[in-house]
This record gives C-alpha cells, structure tokens and sequence, in this order.
C-alpha cells in the first residue's frame, strides 16, 4: 500500500462509552504536529455498523480538556448524511462514512512548550434539530522537530 496521507481511522461504538482508539494503530489516536491529516469515522452499535443515513452533519473537535469551557483548538464539520458502507470496506480500510479533513495549518496546534500534549477529542452528529455524540477519545499532538 503506497503512503498517500496521515490518516486517523475511528470506529465509535454507541453502546459504549469508553475512549475509542485509533483501529489502524490499536492505541489511542496520535497525530504529528503542522501536518495534514484526515479523520475516517465510523459508528457502530455494539459492533454493529450502524446506519448514519439520517446524520445532516458531523463534528469533531479537538479539544485542551474534556472540560465544557474550553474552546476547541480544532473544529471540522462535514455537511450530509454518513456514507453507505460495508463491515468489509471499513475492515479493509477503502471506506468510511465520514472523512474530516485536518490542514497542517489547522494542525499547528500550541504544545505549550512540550513534546507533545495530550487532547480531547469528541465527535457529535447532526440529526436534523438533535444531535447526539458518536464518542470521544484522548489524542497525543506530537512536535516532529520540523
């Protein structure tokens, strides 16, 4: 397989309410700080693919803390319904129903004078007036030294 992005690939699980991992790692998502990067979401219910063709919109934020207060140092937003696809096509890695993509400008995230920092990451979808959150996870931004 030729490296053709950073790619950050999330399976949230709906019944579940534990930090979601990065399936391509199997750890908690890491990113490298000034650098493209896209998200590749997918929602399950206990393992389940779910059905996200009602979804009119999702949202990740990367956050400095869980904390409600906090402004988010990322914010992307996809308009439209979540893609139709199948337990192979995520498992394969070819498909996912929501990408969101993440500029190295957005990227360039304060480290607050460190190597790294850890962050919170939340995902909520749109469904028409409601909303309600696929998941959250802990995500490391990394300095590469560039």
């Amino acid at each position: 397989m030729a490296f053709t992005k950073a790619r950050v690939r999330i399976a949230f699980d709906l019944a579940s309410h534990t930090a979601a991992v990065d399936v391509m790692t199997s750890s908690q998502p890491a990113i490298w700080k000034g650098n493209d990067v896209q998200f590749e979401i997918a929602a399950f219910y206990d393992g389940v693919l779910a059905d996200m063709s009602s979804v009119t919109s999702i949202t990740l934020e990367i956050k400095p803390s869980p904390t409600i207060t906090d402004a988010a140092l990322f914010t992307g937003t996809v308009s439209g319904a979540g893609a139709t696809i199948t337990q192979e096509n995520w498992d394969n890695r070819t498909a996912q129903q929501f990408l969101i993509p993440m500029t190295a400008a957005q990227n360039n995230i304060d480290l607050q004078g460190n190597f790294n920092r850890t962050c919170w990451l939340v995902a909520r979808v749109t469904c028409g007036t409601t909303y309600f959150t696929l998941g959250t996870a802990t995500i490391t931004v990394i300095e590469d030294g560039h």
